[in-house]
Parts: structure tokens; sequence; C-alpha cells
């Protein structure tokens, strides 16, 4: 068995989440409840031992399917990442942080980070199989309070909505800006697309907003009375977040 499930919290906009139905539908798996099911099995972190038999105990029991091809399928489109630490497998959720919070009395973490060259690429499922997601660059943070160097080796993962070439033309202009390029602002602003997106908001339409404007964060394409752009904030603005 592994460690005892978790409380984890689930947003309204996961039941609309038009990826995570696609993927259940070509791959003919319970995508969604399992992706949920996972969060319960990770911890603080986000992290997770890649034990699939386990996993499937925790998550359905009364299932009958094989629950490696279900974890595959995650990591095939970038919900999960699967790694090696001294010939053991863990995963971890790209996402975690940016849908949960955790509370402040659960335990530390006790499984490794993930490192660039530990990371494994996503086995196919045996029906189907389905692109990567694109990942963008590693970044390293520097000391904390503690004085420890703390990593951040987990790859951000552009979905297959988000527009490559647009979505680097906005990093350019954070970065021309000095805004923070952590994991965790690059996930805060894809959050803040995502929602937009489901509000009827074309990614393409948002990002070249920004792009057009020299914005950091993402806004609501809309014109008010005068024909200039609403700048009402939706979520983040990279700006905000602490260095």
């Amino acid at each position: 068995m592994i460690t005892l499930a978790r409380i984890r919290t689930i947003k309204p906009e996961f039941f609309r989440h038009e990826e995570l139905y696609e993927l259940e539908i070509s791959t003919k798996l319970p995508i969604r409840i399992a992706y949920a099911g996972l969060w319960t099995c990770c911890d603080r972190e986000g992290r997770f031992k890649w034990r699939p038999r386990s996993l499937k105990v925790e998550i359905l029991p009364y299932d009958n399917l094989d629950f490696s091809r279900v974890l595959d399928a995650l990591a095939t489109r970038g919900f999960c990442v699967k790694y090696r630490v001294d010939n053991e497998e863990f995963g971890y959720v790209p996402s975690f942080h940016a849908h949960q919070f955790v509370n402040n009395r659960e335990s530390p973490s006790t499984i490794p980070e993930p490192s660039l060259n530990e990371q494994l690429d996503a086995s196919v499922t045996r029906d189907s199989r389905e692109e990567h997601a694109t990942s963008t660059n590693v970044v390293k943070e520097g000391k904390g309070k503690e004085g420890d160097m703390r990593v951040e080796n987990a790859p951000f993962v552009l979905p297959e909505w988000v527009p490559t070439d647009l979505w680097n033309d906005f990093e350019e202009i954070c970065k021309k800006k000095k805004a923070p390029r952590t994991p965790r602002a690059r996930t805060l602003a894809l959050n803040s697309l995502d929602k937009l997106r489901l509000s009827g908001y074309s990614p393409s339409a948002v990002l070249e907003n920004s792009i057009e404007r020299g914005y950091t964060g993402l806004f609501e394409p809309k014109q008010n009375g005068n024909g200039k752009p609403k700048t009402n904030h939706i979520f983040v603005n990279l700006e905000d977040l602490p260095q």
C-alpha cells in the first residue's frame, strides 16, 4: 500500500476541462475521476510513488482495468510526469500547486525531487498514442531562508490548445520587463488563460492582446466605449508575484 489518501480540493471548471474529456473518450479509460483521485495520493509537493497497482487500490478499487494505462495516458498529455531516482519510479503533477491549497499541518514530502535527466518518457497506451505536450525551459531558484538550494526541475507543460509561438512571444515580453519566470508563475499564467478560454475567449486573442500592448498579465480582450481594451486582471499578473 502507498501512504494514506489526503483531502484535496476540486474547482468547478474541472468538470468542463475539454482535454481531460477528449483523453477519456480516445482512451476509453476513466481519466477524469482517476486524475482527481491521483491528487489525493500526492504529497504536499504534488509527488507520488509510481506504483500503478497500489494507486488503483486507492483510486479505482472496483474497476477492472490496468491502472498503468491510466497513468501513461495522463503522462502523454502532460497531466503528470514520470521520473526515476535510485532505480525507484515516482511521478508528480506539474499544476498541483496552482490548484491545491495544502494544510500547513500536512507532513513534509519524503519523496525525492525530480531532476531533468531522471525524467522518463511516458509509455504509450495499447489502443492509441497521444502526442506529447510541449515543455519549456527548466528554471533554477536561489537559496531560501533556510540556506538550502532548491532546484525546481519540473518542466512547464503547454497544453495543445495554447499556440506555442504566441506563448513564447508573451514570455519574451515578460522577460524583457523582468517579470519573475518561476515555474509557479508560468502555471498561474496558464491557469488564467484556461479560465478565459472556458469563458469563451480565444487563447490566441488573449495572448495577442497582451503581446500587442506589452502586458505581462492576461486580460479579457474586450473593448469599452472609447474603443480601448478593458484591463481588468484575470487571476494573475506575473509582475505581482514575489521574486
